[in-house]
């Protein structure tokens, strides 16, 4: 498991840091866009980040702001705290056992 994490990691992530922000991009014929989030890069339109940041008072606006083309990486950046490394440890764990 700690192998498949580190090459989901190097692959996915932009520095292999909790804090770290991809650029902005849409999928799903862009009916989903916004800017990676953490380690593992969870967008934030995946259903069980999603869940977990809109957990967290002032979570709705992080997601908001996290799904605009107009926010900085920067600015994301400062306010992981919406998304800390224990979340993202914990979502990254079912998506490496199916």
């Amino acid at each position: 498991m700690g192998a498949l994490r580190q090459a989901i990691m190097a692959i996915e992530s932009y520095g292999g840091d909790y804090t770290a922000i991809g650029d902005y991009v849409c999928a799903d014929g862009g009916r989903n866009c916004g800017r990676a989030l953490g380690k593992y890069q969870f967008m934030p339109y995946n259903e069980y980040a999603e869940t977990k940041i809109l957990g967290r008072p002032g979570g709705a606006e992080f997601l908001r702001r996290a799904s605009s083309p107009g926010t900085s990486p920067a600015a994301l950046q400062r306010k992981l705290q919406y998304f800390p490394v224990e979340d993202q440890s914990l979502l990254i764990q079912p998506g490496l056992k199916d």
